[in-house]
C-alpha cells in the first residue's frame, strides 16, 4: 500500500478492500524505519493519526450499510504530513529553527482545519529548511533531509521532507510551502508531483512581510490527480483573510480529463530567455517531455519572456522579510540560528526603506512584462531545476561548462513564478545520469490552475511515472 494513490485509497476504503486502520499503522511503521536515514519527519503524531484512522473506518462502515458512501468527506482516511511551518494546534511546530524546538501550536492553521475536515489522518510535520530559508533542507534540529533515491543527496527544499516523504511511500500526500519554489524544487528532486497554485488561492490568518507575501501553500503527490484533489480541499476563500481569492475553485480532478491540448498554445523555453542553464540529462527529458505535450497541442513554439534576472529582483524581497517577520524574534540567540538564515536576516536588517520600495517597485514591473508575454501564450513549458538531486554540501558552481551563482543551481527557474503568483507544476520527466529525477515546470497564467492540471495530466498520461519507486524495499 506504501505507494497507493489517495484516490485509489479512497476507492479501497469504500468498497472495504483495504482498512484505514491498516494503512495508517502501515505507513507509521514505514516512517519508523525509513526516517532514520531520511530524516524527513521532525514530528510523528502517532497517537493522533491512529485515532484518526479508527474513526474513519467506523465512518466507512457505518456508510456502508446506511449507502451513504457519497456523503463522506474528501479525504476520509487518507495519510498525510504537514510542513513543520503550519500549525496544528497541540502539536510541536519548529519553523526548522532551533529557538522553536518546544513551541506548540494554540491554534490550527485554516489550511489544516479544511483538511482535518475532509477527514484526512495527520501523519506528522515534515523538515523544512530554518523558517524555510533555503532550497535544501538543513537545519540546527538534526541530520539534513536525505533524497529516497540516494539519502547521500540532497532532497531540496524548502519543502524537502515533504517530497521526501512522498517520494519514500510515507503517505500520499503532503503539505508543502513555495515563496520561491519550495514545493517544486522537492518535487523535482525527489521524482513527484509539485502543484504551486496562483497566489491567494489558499487562505492564511497571517501573510507576514516580504517573502511571505508571495508564498502559497500547494500538494506534492506521486499523481496529478491526487494534487488535484488535495488542492480542491485546501482552495478556496475565507472571509478571516481579506487576501484570499474572492471566487470557488474550479473542479480540479473533472479538468484532469481534458487532455486534449488542441485549445492550448504552449511556449517552451530550456533557459527562461537566456537566464538560466541546465545540464544535459535535463534538458534532454524535457524535450521529450515538451515534444509528448506538443502532439497534443494546439501549438507549440521556443520562446521565452522578456524580464529582468529573477534572482536580482527576488533578493531584495526575501531578506527584506526575514527581517521583518523574525530579526526581533531572534535578537540575542543570532548563533542558534543557521549560517543562511542569520546572513539572510542580516541582508534585510541593512536594506533601507527606500530600497524595499524599489524593490516592490521591480516586482511589479517583472509582473507586467510576464503578462505581457502571457497574452500570446497559455502555457510555458521550461525545466524546474538545472540539474538533478547533488551530495549534501556539495557547491554547484558550473553547468555544462557555464558559471552560475551557486545559489541559482535550485532556484532560478522557479522564483520568476513565485513573484508574479501564477500556478506552475513539476512533473518528473526521468533520470540525469547519477540516476536522480528530473522535471518540466507547466506555468500558467494568474488564475489558470485548472489549465496547468490539464497539461500536467495530459503529460502523466504520455510519460507515466506514478510507480517509479526508489530502491529502499
Amino acid at each position: 500500500m506504501a505507494y497507493t494513490s489517495a484516490l485509489d485509497l479512497l476507492e479501497l476504503y469504500r468498497s472495504g478492500e483495504a482498512s484505514p486502520v491498516e494503512v495508517t499503522e502501515e505507513t507509521l511503521e514505514r516512517i519508523e524505519r525509513l526516517n532514520p536515514s531520511l530524516h524527513c519527519f521532525l514530528t510523528v503524531t502517532d497517537d493522533r493519526a491512529r485515532a484518526a484512522a479508527a474513526d474513519a473506518e467506523s465512518r466507512y462502515r457505518e456508510a456502508r450499510s446506511s449507502g451513504e458512501l457519497d456523503a463522506l468527506p474528501p479525504l476520509l482516511g487518507v495519510p498525510l504530513s504537514l510542513k513543520d511551518l503550519v500549525d496544528v494546534e497541540g502539536v510541536r511546530t519548529t519553523f526548522g529553527s532551533k529557538l522553536y524546538e518546544n513551541n506548540v501550536a494554540q491554534r490550527d492553521a485554516i489550511l489544516w482545519e479544511r483538511l482535518s475536515a475532509a477527514g484526512a489522518v495527520l501523519l506528522g510535520k515534515t523538515n523544512t529548511s530554518e523558517f524555510g530559508m533555503a532550497a535544501f533542507t538543513s537545519n540546527e534540529l538534526g541530520d539534513a533531509c536525505g533524497n529516497p533515491f540516494d539519502p547521500g543527496r540532497i532532497a531540496g527544499g524548502s519543502s524537502g521532507g515533504a517530497g521526501s516523504a512522498v517520494a519514500a511511500g510515507l503517505g500520499p500526500i503532503a503539505h508543502g510551502t513555495d515563496g520561491g519554489g519550495s514545493v517544486r524544487i522537492p518535487a523535482a528532486y525527489n521524482g513527484v508531483v509539485g502543484f504551486k497554485p496562483t497566489g491567494r488561492r489558499i487562505p492564511k490568518f497571517d501573510w507576514g512581510a516580504g517573502m511571505s507575501q508571495i508564498s502559497t501553500d500547494g500538494p506534492l503527490t506521486r499523481t496529478v490527480r491526487d494534487a488535484a484533489l488535495a488542492l480542491q480541499v485546501m482552495a478556496g476563500p475565507d472571509p478571516r483573510d481579506p487576501q484570499s481569492l474572492p471566487e470557488s475553485p474550479d473542479d480540479y480532478l473533472a479538468v484532469c480529463d481534458a487532455t486534449d491540448l488542441a485549445d492550448l498554445r504552449l511556449a517552451w523555453s530550456p533557459d527562461l530567455g537566456g537566464h538560466a542553464v541546465a545540464g544535459a540529462a535535463v534538458l534532454a527529458n524535457a524535450r521529450r517531455a515538451v515534444a509528448a505535450l506538443g502532439e497534443r497541442a494546439g501549438s507549440l513554439e521556443e520562446a521565452a519572456p522578456t524580464i529582468d534576472e529573477p534572482l536580482r529582483v527576488y533578493g531584495p524581497i526575501s531578506s527584506a522579510g526575514a527581517a521583518a517577520n523574525y530579526a526581533e524574534a531572534v535578537a540575542g540567540s543570532e548563533s542558534d540560528l543557521t549560517d543562511y538564515a542569520r546572513s539572510n536576516i542580516e541582508r534585510g536588517a541593512a536594506l533601507s526603506g527606500p530600497d524595499v520600495a524599489k524593490a516592490y517597485a521591480n516586482v511589479d514591473r517583472f509582473r507586467a512584462r510576464m503578462r505581457a508575454f502571457f497574452d500570446n501564450y497559455d502555457v510555458l513549458l521550461m525545466p524546474t531545476l538545472a540539474r538533478g538531486a547533488y551530495p549534501h554540501g556539495e557547491i554547484i558552481r558550473e553547468i555544462e561548462g557555464q558559471r552560475i551563482n551557486a545559489f541559482a543551481v535550485s532556484i532560478l527557474y522557479t522564483t520568476a513564478f513565485s513573484l508574479t503568483q501564477q500556478p506552475a507544476a513539476s512533473v518528473p520527466t526521468g533520470f540525469d545520469e547519477n540516476g536522480m529525477p528530473t522535471a518540466i515546470q507547466i506555468v500558467g497564467r494568474p488564475g489558470a490552475d485548472a489549465t496547468v492540471f490539464r497539461v500536467a495530466a495530459a503529460l502523466e498520461e504520455s510519460l507515466p511515472w506514478a510507480d517509479v519507486q526508489p530502491p529502499l524495499d
